[in-house]
């Protein structure tokens, strides 16, 4: 069939394989301390993205409640590290980023959620020209009375949204951190 024509129905057709390059794979790090009842619903909206090539760390940083418990009930899909005394977040992050072994790291509070097509979007603009460390994306800060709203339909949502703000919102690459 010529270009921009469609072929006769009764013809046998022929494939053509289109190789995607691979993704590289994202390392997203969840520190927490004490925030149980949070780190499911951030841990989900880290499931719910589309991109094949995932792994998430969460580092439970001295947690009194049942933190841990929460992160390993996702099994695999999810890999934990405990400290036994609080050395703060930023010890938290520095510990799941020493873990990570993406070409991409992405950090997330454990009481944080992403939208669905963040971490798609985020990546497709870390990678794409022009080059850069990192990029970050909007947010919307909510309290808990609209979160679940928030996460089911953020349409409305989007004009509140500000530039960055949370470590959340940014995504980085790997070497940048290797470079500082």
């Amino acid at each position: 069939a010529s270009a921009g024509r469609m072929p006769p129905q009764n013809k046998e057709l022929r494939r053509i394989v289109i190789a995607m390059p691979p993704r590289p794979l994202v390392s997203v790090v969840i520190p927490a301390k004490n925030y149980a009842r949070f780190l499911g619903a951030a841990i989900r909206s880290v499931l719910a993205q589309q991109w094949p090539a995932l792994e998430i760390i969460v580092v439970d940083d001295g947690s009194t409640d049942n933190t841990i418990e929460v992160a390993a009930s996702f099994g695999s899909a999810v890999r934990c590290c405990r400290r036994e005394t609080s050395g703060g977040v930023a010890v938290a992050r520095n510990v799941g980023l020493s873990q990570a072994r993406g070409r991409i790291i992405a950090f997330l509070d454990s009481d944080d959620a992403w939208l669905p097509a963040q971490l798609p979007a985020l990546v497709e603009r870390l990678l794409g020209p022009p080059q850069a460390d990192g990029v970050f994306g909007l947010v919307a800060q909510v309290d808990d009375k609209y979160f679940a709203d928030v996460l089911a339909d953020p349409a409305p949502w989007i004009p509140r949204a500000v530039p960055g703000q949370l470590i959340g919102s940014f995504i980085f690459h790997r070497d940048s951190f290797d470079r500082v």
